[in-house]
């Protein structure tokens, strides 16, 4: 084949990489509040919570390590999203759906300790 100088279109089936970007940024963006207020609170109950109980309480230790897991999960999301928007491959949507979904649980989970504290 000869090269004919010209940038090659996108392959069928795929997006351009600005979409990607767009969702990543604006789902970062989106996310920046529940993610700080889950470290603050995983923190606060890792670090903080024993002193106030008087001692090592293996909840606020499980509950710390869950919340920082989620944080994670929350900064996955918007990956796994614009991943599957711009590729738009049926694994990267699997994941974009998990990921989603367990966003949507970390989320509900620090509105309802937020109302219980």
């Amino acid at each position: 084949m000869a090269h004919t100088g010209q940038a090659s279109a996108a392959a069928p089936g795929q997006r351009s990489v600005w979409w990607m970007v767009g969702i990543l940024v604006g789902g970062t963006v989106f996310m920046a509040l529940p993610v700080g207020a889950l470290f603050v609170l995983a923190s606060l109950s890792f670090f903080v919570g024993p002193a106030w109980s008087g001692g090592s309480d293996p909840g606020d230790l499980a509950f710390a390590l869950m919340l920082l897991g989620l944080t994670v999960l929350l900064f996955a999301f918007p990956l796994t999203l614009g991943l599957a928007v711009w590729r738009q491959r049926r694994n990267l949507w699997i994941w974009a759906a998990v990921t989603g979904a367990l966003t949507v649980s970390a989320v509900v989970l620090l509105g309802w300790r937020a109302l219980n504290s």
